[in-house]
């Protein structure tokens, strides 16, 4: 079963934009480049439990 959560319109757009983003440097190659892994592997992973984060929608 799919979770619902409540986020701030701004932060939706945002997260689309970032999303957009990345996939539009992606199909340019920028993951071939040399430092791509090592950039990645500086973030950190989403939690587990992102009722941390967002307030969960009851059904």
């Amino acid at each position: 079963m799919s979770k619902e959560y409540i986020i701030a319109e701004e932060e939706l757009r945002d997260l689309l934009e970032n999303r957009a983003k990345l996939w539009a440097l992606e199909c340019a190659g920028v993951d071939n480049w040399e430092w791509y892994d090592e950039a990645r592997s500086n973030i950190e992973e989403t939690p587990e439990d992102l009722s941390t984060l967002y307030m969960e929608v009851e059904e």
